[in-house]
């Protein structure tokens, strides 16, 4: 049993109209350290619901989220924001990044976040020496200073993955990470999360409905209506 992260027994809810949606039906899932795991299935099924608890983005309705073999599922939302900035990295389908800031400043987004103004300006050097090493390793680093506007989307997804590890996490959550793209720029986006977690010995969690996506995990865990299947 791994208590490197965990749901157990998670169900959730959401409220629809006068009723209730039973989105998680009692999901158990153990993620192991290092590995690269895909959850699939249909639309609907409750993977991108499944990853959001994983990562302290939503609570369960019951349940329990473990992480290094502590219930986090219980602390509170400003500790749960505190655990999810230092150790967890995110990637969306969308990009998320804000439009005003270049490719550069949006890498550094989590770090300024994470040390608040006072802290902000002792460790912005080493932040931003940081930040240059990852966009150029991604092959950013001659847009670095261009906006989201005045980037493809390949490119706005290799600066949202820069920003996911600029803070050294120990998981990355992608939640549909080449769902907005072509063929062409799907498979280097893939090949870019692969080589990366090869390199950095990350924890990656993928959610994706592209079984080209899912075949770069170590292993696939198939959501069905709420559950696992299988």
């Amino acid at each position: 049993m791994s208590d490197f992260l965990a749901v157990r027994d998670v169900v959730k809810d959401y409220k629809s109209g006068d009723s209730m949606l039973r989105v998680l039906k009692g999901v158990s899932v153990e993620i192991a350290e290092g590995e690269i795991v895909s959850i699939v299935g249909p639309s609907g099924a409750g993977k991108s619901t499944l990853l959001h608890i994983m990562g302290f983005l939503d609570r369960p309705t019951s349940g329990e989220v473990v992480f290094r073999g502590e219930p986090l599922s219980r602390l509170d939302s400003s500790l749960q924001a505190v655990v999810r900035n230092a150790k967890f990295g995110f990637v969306f389908q969308l990009y998320h990044l804000l439009p005003e800031l270049n490719a550069f400043e949006n890498t550094l987004l989590p770090m300024m976040i994470r040390h608040g103004l006072g802290e902000w300006i002792v460790e912005r050097g080493p932040a931003r020496r940081r930040a240059r090493q990852i966009l150029d390793r991604i092959g950013m680093g001659p847009r670095a200073h261009h906006r989201p506007s005045q980037l493809s989307g390949g490119e706005r997804q290799r600066v949202a993955i820069a920003r996911a590890l600029i803070g050294d996490p120990e998981v990355v959550f992608c939640d549909e990470p080449t769902g907005n793209l072509d063929a062409a720029t799907s498979r280097e986006i893939q090949q870019l999360i692969l080589e990366l977690s090869q390199e950095t010995k990350k924890t990656f969690v993928i959610v994706t409905h592209d079984p080209s996506v899912a075949k770069i995990a170590q292993r696939q865990i198939r959501l069905v209506d709420g559950r696992i299947d299988g």
